[in-house]
């Protein structure tokens, strides 16, 4: 409500554009109220391109495999997650659909221990080419000694997606076992820049789930730390739980919703 004037905000397609359409604003009160409608067409609801994508009982032996859990659109391109996938332990998956429709299941191999392989996902457009970071909160480390999580970056290439460097993994000491690294990711668009959030992270046994963001940029052989990571100082924090990044890499936006008022 607004100067005793009701409106709303409208928002769907036009002539099979995917663009917004705001209807009914109201102007500032120093403007007269205008005669034309502020839009040329009328708006319409928000409707489903296609799907519903869906996971069938028998493609995955009756198991939950929290398909959805993570989602990420890229050019010509819809990733989805379904981090419980696998017969014996939740190795994880990624469903990827090119614009045909058609579906396509573990189309690059993962790494043997890796756990809930797509937990999370984030997509851009690098280079010109259509990218991907996937997180993997429950992947051990070499030594099988304990779950630390795992990151994975891809490139769309002339021969399908392919590994971007290896595995990315946190440092492996005990406060940062079960620190769900993968969580949150985030990739940069004009260089290969990535932010990954651990949320359950902790400092030492009195300071718990403090959590910690690692920055990465990719040397052209290896993911380097750009920096020592961010470190939460309230346990309990869960820094990390969510991250973004600026198209440059300059700048990152992180959640910690386990602080006192988030």
């Amino acid at each position: 409500h607004h100067s005793n004037t009701d409106y709303e905000v409208l928002a769907g397609y036009s002539n099979a554009q995917q663009s917004l359409l705001f209807s009914g604003t109201p102007p500032p009160e120093s403007t007269p109220p205008p005669t034309d409608a502020p839009t040329s067409s009328v708006p319409k609801t928000w409707q489903e391109i296609a799907g519903p994508l869906t996971r069938s009982a028998a493609d995955v032996n009756n198991k939950d495999t929290k398909y959805g859990h993570a989602v990420a659109l890229v050019d010509d391109y819809l990733t989805v997650g379904e981090p419980h996938y696998g017969n014996d332990k939740d190795v994880g998956n990624i469903a990827i659909y090119d614009r045909s429709g058609s579906v396509r299941n573990a189309e690059f191999g993962f790494v043997t221990d890796t756990l809930q392989f797509g937990y999370s996902l984030s997509a851009r457009m690098v280079n010109n080419k259509p990218a991907m970071i996937v997180g993997a909160v429950d992947t051990k480390d070499v030594n099988e000694f304990a779950r630390f999580g795992s990151a994975h970056v891809y490139e769309r290439g002339d021969n399908g997606w392919e590994a971007v460097g290896d595995m990315i993994q946190p440092t492996i000491l005990p406060s940062e076992a079960a620190g769900a690294f993968g969580a949150s990711v985030a990739m940069a668009s004009e260089k290969r820049r990535i932010v990954v959030g651990a949320p359950s992270s902790s400092v030492d046994l009195e300071n718990i789930d403090t959590g910690r963001v690692y920055t990465f940029e990719f040397n052209g052989n290896a993911w380097e730390w750009m920096s020592a990571p961010l470190v939460g100082t309230k346990p309990g924090g869960l820094l990390g739980t969510s991250v973004d990044m600026s198209k440059d890499g300059s700048r990152m936006l992180i959640g910690s919703p386990g602080s006192r008022s988030g």
